[in-house]
């Protein structure tokens, strides 16, 4: 299989966001601080997927054994998100635009929170 592998890294907000064909992964470093490394914290990553349906991907991975960790909802950043751990201890955030917004927005809105 064959992937054209686009990578963009925000220098104002710590994730990068490659994109294989249509999909994209966001990944950041885990932040003790979010609740976002695994159970025994030596493997620090976490999983923010975009998919059709946050909630039903979400439910979904209950019914598969995860735990429950944030119940969806409309984020600032215009994402409704939904996130379970697994058995492992790694934490899912399964993620559907709402709408397009720009990096400048985003970081506006994070600093009108008290920033990153």
């Amino acid at each position: 299989m064959h992937a054209n592998i686009k990578s963009e890294l925000h220098d104002e907000n710590p994730f990068a966001m490659p994109q294989v064909g249509t999909s994209r992964i966001v990944l950041g470093d885990a932040n003790p601080d979010w609740g976002k490394n695994a159970a025994d914290r030596s493997v620090p990553v976490k999983f923010y997927l975009y998919v059709d349906d946050a909630d039903t991907a979400y439910s979904q991975s209950l019914s598969a054994g995860t735990t429950r960790c944030a119940e969806p909802e409309d984020m600032f950043w215009h994402d409704r998100t939904a996130a379970a751990s697994d058995p492992y201890g790694f934490n899912w955030t399964f993620a559907t635009p709402l709408r397009d917004v720009t990096s400048e927005k985003i970081t506006e809105a994070m600093n009108s929170m008290g920033g990153w």
